[in-house]
């Protein structure tokens, strides 16, 4: 299952693969050493509106897991977006220690 552009498995990863910060479920990836990993993530809080929370017990602001197939198309994320493959380097987050 391909985009019209040919560059995402599909409109819904695409569509999905956005700013992290923003409430919502998203898709990224995630530079690492043994090559690029996917992950899918919830997040039920906008970044800029964390520090407002005052809750008397634990909250999970983001969850997450990595990935290896697209939840949409059921495509191997590895073998589509491979090193030469079509996403961006400026769409790849570098692991954060």
């Amino acid at each position: 299952m391909e985009d019209a552009a040919g560059e995402w498995c599909c409109w819904s990863f695409q569509a999905n693969f956005r700013d992290l910060a923003v409430r919502g479920f998203r898709t990224y990836a995630e530079r690492r050493e043994q090559g690029v990993s996917f992950f899918i993530e919830a997040r039920a809080v906008d970044r800029e509106f964390e520090e407002k929370l005052n809750a008397p017990i634990p909250v999970s602001i983001t969850i997450g897991t990595g990935i290896r197939y697209c939840p949409w198309c059921g495509e191997r994320l590895v073998d589509w977006y491979n090193e030469d493959g079509p996403l961006p380097d400026d769409e790849v987050r570098d692991r954060e220690p």
